[in-house]
């Protein structure tokens, strides 16, 4: 089981999830060490194309405790090289330039079989307002019918 650090519930609600991405993460030793402290967020986070990779942005990764001012260096909001082969970057970069498509981090884990740090990429669709609505009426209907059938 992967150790998750940091989840964006609020991409599964405002987004429809089209295809996902395992990609490796560059980081400093300081970055390591406030994600492994659960001290990064993803409210806002999403990747954009630039060049030939992929870059997340917006992801907020608090200055680690013990460092002090030894961290003289350490950026909280720095852009973060996302690692991909060359065909996910060529998939990713062909769907990015249709309208309404996004690409959005919704997950930073750690693996338990290599110890290192990834997060899931997804190329993503933006929901109306009524998808939305859609979404939570047949959640909430699934949700009694299974409170009814645990009755029955």
């Amino acid at each position: 089981m992967n150790k998750t650090y940091s989840k964006n519930r609020k991409a599964y609600h405002n987004f429809e999830m089209i295809e996902s991405f395992e990609a490796g993460m560059k980081l400093s030793g300081a970055q390591v060490k406030s994600i492994r402290a659960s001290t990064v967020s993803l409210l806002g986070a999403y990747a954009s194309v630039e060049g030939k990779q992929i870059v997340l942005k917006q992801c907020h990764i608090s200055r680690p405790d013990h460092l002090g001012s030894q961290a003289n260096g350490f950026d909280e909001d720095a852009h973060i090289s996302l690692l991909l082969s060359k065909k996910q970057v060529q998939t990713i970069h062909k769907a990015v330039k249709e309208k309404g498509i996004s690409l959005i981090v919704t997950e930073i884990y750690q693996r338990d079989d290599t110890k290192v740090i990834k997060c899931k990429l997804n190329i993503a669709k933006g929901k109306r307002d009524f998808d939305k609505r859609e979404t939570l009426k047949r959640k909430q209907s699934d949700i009694d019918t299974a409170r009814q059938m645990k009755n029955y």
